[in-house]
């Protein structure tokens, strides 16, 4: 399961994850870098016009996390 909660860009686990309109995530400042030095999704090349964070995410994250250390 932790793959699925991992990052494409820095490779850990998602911190304030944010989801793009063709659905890929990344964490916050992940992709804000990204877009930085290109305006394409680094996953699926689709143009990068917004993101959305994903409180979900964030909370399975933050109880996953809760289970392991205690």
């Amino acid at each position: 399961m932790n793959k699925d909660l991992e990052c494409s860009i820095c490779l850990e686990i998602f911190k304030l994850p944010i989801v793009l309109l063709c659905g890929h995530t990344f964490c916050k400042k992940c992709i804000e870098f990204q877009k930085k030095n290109s305006s394409k999704c680094p996953l699926c090349r689709t143009q990068i016009s917004c993101g959305y964070p994903c409180y979900i995410l964030k909370n399975i994250i933050e109880k996953s996390s809760l289970n392991i250390n205690g």
